[in-house]
Order: C-alpha cells, then structure tokens, then sequence
C-alpha cells in the first residue's frame, strides 16, 4: 500500500477514501490517491474469464498479425544514461525498487549510447550453454557480480534481443502503436555486439501464423508472441504467448522425507512419479513433484511411509503433469 507501506489485499483498497476500483477482464485496476494506478492486482477467478476466443487455436485471431519468437532467458529493461546503460528486471526487491543486474553484465553496462540517452529498451536477456539458455541466464542475473562475471568468461558473454521501446530519449511512447514503437526502434538501435532487434515476422493468415510457429520451433524458439499491431504498450492483450506443452498421466513410485531441520523433515517433502516405458513396460522413475498443501502432505505421509515400492505402486496414486516443450 503506498499510504500504509504495508501489504494490502483489494479489500482494503475499497474501503480507502479516495479510491477506486475498476474491475478489468484479467485484472482489477486501482486509482489510488497516494500513487499512480496499481495494475497487477491478480483475481482469483482469472481463469474463468478468459474470453472464448482464447481457445486452443489462438492462430484464428486475426488481429495478432506479427510473430516473434519466444526465447527462454530473462527480462531486461534497459536504461540508456550518458554513463552507460543500467539493466534491470522485471520484479521488485525486497525493498520495492526494482531489482537491477548492471554490474553482472559489464559488457554491456559500459557501452555508449549517449545519442539515445534517456531511452528505455524492453528486451530478453539470453545466456547461451549447452543444457540450454534459462538456467545459463539466471545464472548469471541472479548471481552476485563476481559470480555472474566469472560465469560469462567460461560460457560466453550474456546478449540482449529488443523487443520494445517505452521511452525514446525520456519522452513516453506507450501511447503509440506497436508499429510505431517498432519503427522508431528500427530507425535508431544501432548495430553493436551483444545487442540485437529481435527478429518479428508478418503473418496476416492463420495457416502462415501456424507455419511460422512450428518454423521458429524448429530453430530452438520456446515459442512465440504474438502481437497486435496497432496495440499500445500497456494494452490489455496486446500480446498473446503461444508455447508447446507436453501432458501426461504419471504414477507415484515413492517420496522422499522433507530437509533435515525444516517443517517437513518428517513428513514427505517431494513424491516420485514414474511413467511406463513404452518398450519394456517397467515403470520408469521421470521426476520429483511436491506433495501439494499442507493437509495432503500430512494425509500422503500417513498413506506412504513404512510401505515398500512395490505396496507404494499399489496404491495407484496418479499425479498429471504438464511441462513445456
């Protein structure tokens, strides 16, 4: 709460003197008087608002007619001064500022771009490595500087892929198209190692929308974003993220005991769950999962312990899981 600087649910906004709140389809918005308005207040029934236009063909809605590939890294917002550039992430430290990584990634930090002082930059901050780029990445915006540093010198230096721009040289642009933004973007970022334009793609059919998706699939994308064009910054759907999912039933084989000296070191701290390999019919340990709430953790422990894999499997407690890609 900006008046109280405490934690505040909706209630308390309603019951505040002076403010308002306007319910919107994915979010509530609050006009508060001590603040600007307050966006990212999540409802709980989110889910059952979802329009039926998001079905699962999301490539039939013809206003999203730009594509660009879904990399798996991070968010940077980038802050272009006469000293430098300043990289931040999309969350709030601990003490409300938002949380920045400038002195993680020195590479890019000491470059300058003075002729675009006051520019904002929305981008993707990617780390490359074999086992893939999101851990590699929040290896490095998550570390301490030196960590982060040392991290790039094995594996590579990290790289950042714009994909919009809020601010040109301290005037706010949010209000413009995307078209508009993009095009102003495209006029001024200048060719520099490790900073790129992220690659956006036309597609004004269903079928190429589809073509392009499993195309920048092929190349290693997570997914894609798809974006209205004539939507503003801050738009309410202004983008749609499209990834692959893979679902399957999954059997519990066995559990493990909580972290010695936490809450749950007697009770079961994570379920492992095991499919059937399609060859030889023998269950095959794939994950570990948590046990859900508190009450089911007690209740599981309760069924479980003192069983063997073989009366564990008997059990046939089936746990559905969901992963990306």
């Amino acid at each position: 709460c900006p008046r109280t600087q405490d934690i505040a649910v909706l209630s308390d906004c309603n019951h505040c003197q002076g403010s308002t709140v306007e319910p919107l389809l994915f979010y509530y918005r609050v006009h508060c008087p001590y603040a600007d308005p307050i966006k990212a207040i999540t409802p709980s029934h989110v889910e059952d608002q979802l329009p039926s236009t998001w079905g699962s063909d999301k490539f039939d809605l013809d206003n999203y007619t730009i594509i660009e590939p879904k990399l798996d890294g991070a968010r940077c917002i980038m802050l272009i001064t006469s000293s430098g550039i300043r990289c931040f992430g999309r969350r709030n430290n601990r003490f409300g500022d938002q949380s920045e990584f400038t002195e993680n990634v020195p590479h890019i930090a000491r470059m300058q771009l003075c002729e675009l002082e006051g520019t904002i930059l929305d981008s993707e901050i990617i780390c490359f490595s074999a086992s893939g780029t999101l851990g590699a990445t929040m290896s490095v915006v998550g570390a301490n500087p030196s960590t982060a540093i040392e991290t790039q010198k094995r594996s590579g230096w990290a790289h950042v892929f714009v994909f919009d721009m809020p601010v040109l040289r301290g005037r706010d642009i949010t209000d413009e198209s995307w078209t508009y933004r993009h095009n102003q973007m495209t006029d001024i970022l200048p060719i520099v190692e490790y900073i790129h334009l992220m690659p956006c793609y036309e597609a004004d059919s269903k079928e190429l929308r589809h073509t392009t998706y499993q195309k920048l699939l092929s190349e290693g994308a997570e997914g894609i974003v798809l974006k209205d064009p004539n939507a503003s910054y801050y738009q309410l759907r202004a983008m749609i993220k499209v990834k692959e999912d893979v679902t399957l039933d999954a059997i519990v084989t066995g559990f493990e005991y909580g972290k010695i000296g936490s809450k749950y070191e007697h009770l079961i701290g994570a379920l492992l769950v095991s499919v059937k390999d399609a060859a030889t019919g023998r269950l095959v340990e794939v994950v570990k999962v948590p046990p859900g709430p508190d009450d089911i953790r007690v209740r599981l422990t309760r069924r479980l312990e003192h069983k063997t894999y073989d009366e564990i499997v008997a059990e046939h407690i089936i746990v559905w899981l969901q992963a990306q890609n």
